[in-house]
């Protein structure tokens, strides 16, 4: 299984901690996953649409202000890749699930995204999913060396 996680396009970056939590959550909770990410202020598009061209999944963190540039990632994404499920989450689908249910994502994730997205790589395929509040001993540190914001 290969799950991409990408934080959306902004004006400036910041750490991508929530995918952080995202990809040690699932490393913890599956043996043989592959977690890449990439970051839409340091990558180019056609870079993170080369990188997803092999994945099984692609979910995406995004803001109000992100949210169309995800979707626009998510359809070039699936043009190569039909086979992809590909998900948002954040601030945004949270607070407008309909609205985040657009040609080129699959799912929805409301609320906490850690035990949603095991759930969705476990095989979830609803098109809304809701997360949970966890407490903080049920999560493992983020891994910072997946969410890097420096490129070589």
């Amino acid at each position: 299984m290969k799950v991409i996680l990408v934080h959306g396009k902004y004006f400036n970056s910041w750490e991508a901690l929530g995918l952080g939590y995202i990809g040690a959550y699932l490393k913890h909770n599956m043996k043989d996953i592959e977690i890449g990410f990439y970051q839409g202020y340091f990558d180019d598009d056609r870079t993170i649409v080369k990188g997803c061209l092999d994945a099984d999944i692609v979910a995406f963190s995004c803001t109000t202000p992100t949210f169309p540039y995800a979707a626009a990632i998510a359809r070039a994404v699936k043009q190569d890749n039909p086979g992809v499920r590909t998900v948002v989450g954040g601030y945004h689908p949270s607070a407008a699930p309909g609205d985040s249910l657009v040609k080129g994502i699959d799912q929805v994730v409301i609320g906490e995204g850690e035990a949603a997205m095991l759930d969705i790589v476990m095989g979830n395929k609803e098109k809304t999913v809701y997360g949970r509040p966890m407490e903080f001993e049920e999560l493992p540190w983020p891994d910072r060396e997946l969410i890097r914001n420096e490129r070589n």
